[in-house]
Formats: structure tokens, C-alpha cells, sequence
């Protein structure tokens, strides 16, 4: 297992397709943050760093700004995920294209009113809000009409079914995709502007 912990923030935009959120962690290439999913997953070590780069964050229309605590448990492979992420809740399944080994796609659960991911059975992470509430949990949120007859199973078992579908339809051999245990704390609204 792959543990990452460290700070991030969030800054949640609004354009054509409706409101998305990007997380932001440590630059990889010279900048003062770099999007969390595109920078191999790497938070910043301290919760200064983090917001130094919010500090300096220019973007179109910004909302909303936030700090945040993150922790990944990231299985490294399916059966290391049945072994160590059976039991667990609040998983994600993270898809890594082989052309571009540093960009990640964070997937979690459709929630409704929220953009979805069709055809496949899943959402980004930037469509439904960097939540806990957004991950695979055994029944602690409310299921919506959408995810229902997928959803009567285990976190794990969702997680599993999705990154099968991820796999085949979206990366179809061209990438790898794992599960993972995801857990993020908002801690600190920095900037609203509506």
C-alpha cells in the first residue's frame, strides 16, 4: 500500500459545463502549486506550504478557496485491494492513462445534480466536490435514484465494479486503475466570492 498524507487546497470554479473543484499540491515543475491530479499525487509536507501556494493562486472565476488535510491509502494492485481495502469505506478508484503517467483521475460516486462521468458508472471527484461524501461508503450517505442498483453492494464492491468499467471503457488496456481509501478535511475557507 501506498500511503500519501499532507495539505492541499481546493478552489472551486465555475465555467461553461457548470461548478467543478481542483485540488492543488506541491509543484513538480518550478510553479508554487500544480494540480494535485496531474503532479503524481504529491501533497505539500506542511500546512504552510499549502497555503502559500492558495496565497498565490490566479485563476478565471474562483468561488471558493479552501485548505485542506488529505490522506490516500492506495492499494497497488486489485488484489492487494481485496487483501487491505475489503472492509473499508470511503474509496475512490484512481485511472492513470500509460501515455501520461503523472495524470490521474479521481472517481468516486454520482451524486445527483452533480455532472457524471457517462456511460460509465462513476463521477470525477472534480464534478461532485472533494467530499468524503463523494467516495464509496457502506451505506452512510444516501443513495440517490442514479447509483441505486449499483450501490446495494460494498464500498469495496462498487470501487472494484467502477474500476472494471474504468478500465474497459475509458483507459481500454491504455492505463492502470487502483482503488484506494481516501479521506480529506476542509479546514479553512479562504476566499468566497459569491
Amino acid at each position: 500500500m501506498k500511503h500519501i498524507e499532507g495539505y492541499c487546497f481546493i478552489a472551486r470554479m465555475k465555467g461553461a459545463m457548470g461548478t467543478s473543484e481542483f485540488l492543488f499540491g506541491k509543484p513538480i515543475h518550478n510553479k508554487r502549486y500544480e494540480n494535485f491530479q496531474s503532479n503524481g499525487l504529491i501533497p505539500y509536507e506542511t500546512r504552510g506550504g499549502a497555503l502559500e501556494g492558495a496565497k498565490s493562486f490566479k485563476a478565471g472565476p474562483l468561488e471558493e478557496l479552501f485548505l485542506c488535510e488529505i490522506k490516500l491509502d492506495i492499494a497497488g494492485n486489485l488484489d492487494e485491494a481485496e487483501k487491505e481495502l475489503k472492509k473499508s469505506s470511503g474509496l475512490v478508484v484512481i485511472a492513470t492513462d500509460k501515455e501520461l503517467p503523472l495524470e490521474n483521475c479521481i472517481y468516486g460516486r454520482i451524486k445527483e445534480g452533480k455532472r457524471a462521468d457517462r456511460p460509465l458508472p462513476c463521477a470525477s471527484l472534480a464534478y461532485t466536490g472533494f467530499y468524503n461524501s463523494s467516495t464509496f461508503h457502506n451505506t452512510k450517505y444516501k443513495q440517490t435514484v442514479v447509483d441505486k442498483k449499483m450501490l446495494v453492494k460494498s464500498a469495496y464492491d462498487n470501487a472494484f465494479h467502477v474500476a472494471g468499467e474504468v478500465a474497459r471503457q475509458k483507459l481500454q488496456g491504455e492505463g492502470t486503475v487502483k482503488i484506494a481509501r481516501f479521506r480529506i478535511k476542509r479546514e479553512k475557507k479562504l476566499i468566497k466570492t459569491k
